[in-house]
Parts: structure tokens; sequence; C-alpha cells
């Protein structure tokens, strides 16, 4: 990496192979909802395209306790700077958020998220597509799971400042086919974070791309525990 490398605590690297690209979006989600049961975390899905986005967000946002919000290029600098803000603080808030606050409220979440999505769909954004600005307040106040999926090129907005201090995992939903690429994703990856992970799918026709990314690392990428609690430590 550059200069800046130093600065960086250091990232632990996993890999999980799957067997097409289809099963990349259950294992997400199967991850997501192991993940859950340590408390309220953070994770950024990075993917290489607009229709992959579209995708994930559809996928993960009627998953209880799961709060998404994306960045993507057809957003304005203004609103994925904003988006980035809100996803920040919607985190930021849940991990302060005492689990016994939580108790009672998981009558209202399927109403909530109905709410949002009801909204969300008639919502355009400045260029008259439809904004995929999902995730409102209420709902992430009480998500354990806070997403933000985003393409590379929605993460252009992040390269002043890093990703939020208190995330702690990105999922590399798709691999990152140049160094460039993927130095610019760990590089935006929140400096100030003590323990940080990143994990990459890797389908069955990628082995060869995967080796050129484990060229691009200079520390080792292991296999995926079966126990995440193995590697991603409660927040309770």
């Amino acid at each position: 990496m550059d200069g800046k490398s130093a600065q960086l605590s250091p990232v632990q690297q996993f890999y999980v192979a799957v067997g097409s690209p289809e099963v990349k979006l259950t294992t997400l989600v199967d991850l997501l909802l192991a993940l859950q049961a340590n408390g309220p975390f953070g994770c950024a899905v990075i993917c290489s395209s607009r229709d992959a986005l579209d995708s994930l967000v559809s996928w993960l946002t009627p998953i209880q306790h799961t709060a998404v919000r994306c960045l993507h290029s057809d957003l304005s600098d203004d609103a994925r700077t904003s988006m980035l803000q809100m996803y920040a603080k919607d985190l930021d808030h849940a991990l302060r958020y005492q689990p016994q606050e939580r108790e009672g409220s998981q009558a209202e979440d399927s109403e909530a998220k109905k709410q949002t999505r009801d909204a969300s769909a008639g919502a355009e954004d400045s260029n008259g597509n439809a904004a995929l600005t999902i995730g409102h307040s209420s709902t992430a106040e009480r998500a354990l799971a806070h997403v933000l999926v985003s393409t590379d090129a929605g993460l252009r907005v992040a390269e002043s400042t890093g990703l939020p201090a208190s995330l702690a995992l990105i999922v590399h939903f798709d691999l990152p086919q140049r160094k460039e690429v993927y130095l610019k994703r760990m590089g935006l990856f929140a400096r100030r974070s003590p323990l940080k992970f990143t994990v990459f799918f890797v389908t069955a026709g990628e082995v060869a791309a995967f080796r050129m990314v484990e060229s691009f690392s200079s520390g080792s990428i292991d296999v995926m525990p079966v126990h995440i609690s193995d590697i991603f430590p409660s927040q309770r």
C-alpha cells in the first residue's frame, strides 16, 4: 500500500467459497443473520455493478433487524455524502444502544419495514431514477445489522474520509479485478477501528481471479471459520 498503510489497523482477511453467483446472495444473508447473534454491527458490501447492487438491496432489505443504505454513481455527490453520513449516524447510535432498550420493539419491525419499502418505492433521485435509499430512522434504531451496499464508483465519496470508524467488516461480494481497485477498497476501511475483518466471496469459476487478489495482499487470506464467533467478538 501507500504511505498511509502504516497508519491502518491490521485487517484480517478471509474468503468464502460458493458454488455459483446465485449462492453468494444466500450465503451473504446467512452471514448477516449469524452476526446478528453477536449484537449490533456495521458491514459494507462492495459489488462491481449497479445490477448487482439492485439485487443485493432487494435481498437484504426484508431481513429482520437489518437496515440497508446504498451508494452508487447515479446519486449526486451531495446525495452520496448525505447517505454515508446517515449510515454512520445510525451505526453509531446502534452501537451505543443498550440491548434492554430494544425489548418490546420487535412487534413493530415488520410494519416499519413495510412503510420504508413503500416510501422508497415512490421516491426518485435527481436524475429521475428510482432512488435506492433504503433505510428509515425508526427501523435503523432497532436494527442489529447496518449494511452499506456500494459499487466501487459509489465509494468515491469516502475517499477523503474513509468509511465510518465503527465499521468492522467489509464483504467483497464481487472480487476486485485490478490491484488499484483492491488497494482502494482496503484503503477506504476506517483507520481508527481496532478490529477489522474483510471477506471475499469466491465462486467456482473465480479461482484464478482470487489467486490474483491474493497476490495483491501483503498478508494471508484464510478460509472463513465455520463459527463466526471465532473471529467476530460479541458487541453485547
